[in-house]
């Protein structure tokens, strides 16, 4: 574990972040997609009961009913960039947490299969499979070429 490593780039490992946040983002449009239309149905459907009861197409009801509408559409959109913006960016973070170890992992060995004699890989504190760095490094100290601190 390493509290000197910082994140310095938005992206470590483009292709596996960028796939992820797509992904969450599309997931998420199809979603909001789905709450639109419903919602859409729910409005049709009170304006259909209007009609029914023979409101007259200027009826208050209506106006009301679109008013209504206007703001649930406003809001709706307003919370689903919220979420959308936030699941982006917690998705940009968590996948800091494993493309970082990762790509750590491939610039090291790369190094040490061209037989410079790295120093002990090493994780931030809060990067997910710390124990990614134990194991390399047990195995470079096996091998005979590493410290073997981990």
């Amino acid at each position: 574990m390493d509290k000197n490593h910082k994140r310095s780039r938005l992206l470590i490992y483009p292709a596996f972040q960028l796939r992820l946040i797509v992904g969450l983002v599309l997931s998420h449009l199809v979603l909001v997609g789905v709450f639109f239309l419903t919602q859409l149905i729910f409005f049709y459907y009170y304006k259909a009961i209007g009609q029914k009861m023979g409101l007259p197409a200027d009826h208050m009801f209506y106006g009301f009913l679109g008013q209504q509408q206007q703001r649930m559409a406003f809001f709706f959109v307003l919370a689903s960039l919220v979420v959308m913006a936030m699941g982006a960016l917690y998705s940009l973070l968590i996948s800091h947490r494993v493309a970082g170890p990762i790509v750590r992992v491939m610039n090291y060995l790369n190094g040490y299969s061209q037989a410079q004699e790295p120093s002990p890989v090493r994780f931030r504190e809060d990067d997910y499979f710390l124990e990614l760095a134990d194991a390399v490094n047990q195995f470079v100290s096996r091998q005979g070429k590493g410290s073997g601190q981990g």
